[in-house]
């Protein structure tokens, strides 16, 4: 069976995936201790990789038993995408408590369970049948199923995921993070590549899923701008280690300097401290030896003058 148009798209946007994954993972691995962003990004590709490999499996599904496999396979691969995003936005945005993420996860392990325990999961009630669909010139298949009755509980969690992610994005402007205008352009693909796929589940277009064809977008346009940011914080970096080197060195200067005068000025001290006390041996030699007469003390105290205008300068 020859290869059509539409798996190789699929198979070079999950290489896209993978490659994006394998660089953020090396590059976080790279930088001293966990960079969340970094991290998360990681994940977000590398879960829209496996994403994009279930869908082409998926879609060439021969039975109905075979596709409600991988359908179930899908939704769980789903539901990592979600949390892999959600990590994402609050990574990108710093935004997050505890208890919200304890009700985030709270909330998804409900839905994996009631993923788990479904049939076909959350996605679909019971598959009828499949439908033939073509991309690129390529056939597929797509289930044609009735709507699971669990499924108002997974559009609450994902409408109480999207708040959480405006909320975020808003608190991001009012902070003066631009990136966060990022962050809304990437929600906003999302956002429509799923309302589409949406439609693919209601038989209202003849396509298989194109949402990974919408996260390649996603997820060029985040890879492309934390480069970017990556860059510039590495500048700063630099620039910063530059200016800690050069006023090392000048202090490293200042400081032999200072040392060097403090070293002259103890050496005056010490040639004084001679002077001193050669000066007081003489003049005791002095007071032993002179004739307590006018004319020897003035002999006497004019060698005392000479004695320290020779120290004096030294002082």
């Amino acid at each position: 069976m020859l290869v059509g148009w539409g798996t190789i798209a699929y198979g070079v946007t999950a290489g896209l995936f993978f490659g994006v994954a394998l660089v953020f993972f090396l590059f976080g691995a790279r930088r001293r201790g966990i960079d969340p962003l970094m991290w998360s990004f990681g994940s977000f590709a590398l879960v829209s990789a496996i994403s994009t490999v279930v869908t082409v499996r998926l879609h060439h599904s021969s039975t109905v038993n075979e596709y409600s496999t991988w359908f179930k396979v899908f939704g769980f691969v789903n539901l990592a995408g979600v949390v892999a995003i959600v990590m994402l936005v609050a990574a990108w945005t710093r935004q997050g408590s505890r208890r919200g993420a304890l009700a985030f996860g709270l909330a998804t392990v409900v839905i994996g369970v009631l993923s788990a325990v479904l049939p076909n999961g959350l996605l679909a009630g019971d598959i009828e049948g499949l439908r033939a669909v073509t991309l690129f010139g390529e056939p597929f298949v797509v289930h044609e199923a009735t709507t699971s009755p669990w499924r108002p509980v997974l559009d609450v969690y994902l409408v109480t995921l999207f708040v959480f992610v405006v909320i975020a994005i808003v608190r991001g402007f009012r902070r003066h993070r631009s990136y966060t205008a990022v962050v809304a352009g990437l929600v906003l693909v999302l956002g429509a590549v799923n309302f589409y796929d949406s439609l693919v589940d209601l038989g209202t277009v003849e396509t298989p899923y194109l949402a990974p064809f919408g996260m390649v977008a996603t997820v060029l346009a985040g890879a492309a701008f934390l480069a970017e940011q990556s860059a510039r914080t590495d500048e700063r970096l630099h620039d910063q280690t530059v200016r800690l080197e050069e006023t090392v060195i000048e202090r490293t200067a200042a400081l032999i300097d200072a040392n060097r005068r403090l070293e002259e000025q103890l050496a005056r001290q010490r040639r004084s401290t001679r002077s001193l006390t050669s000066l007081t041996e003489e003049f005791g030699q002095a007071n032993a030896m002179v004739d307590p007469t006018p004319t020897a003390i003035t002999a006497a105290l004019r060698a005392l003058l000479e004695q320290l205008g020779a120290i004096l300068p030294d002082l």
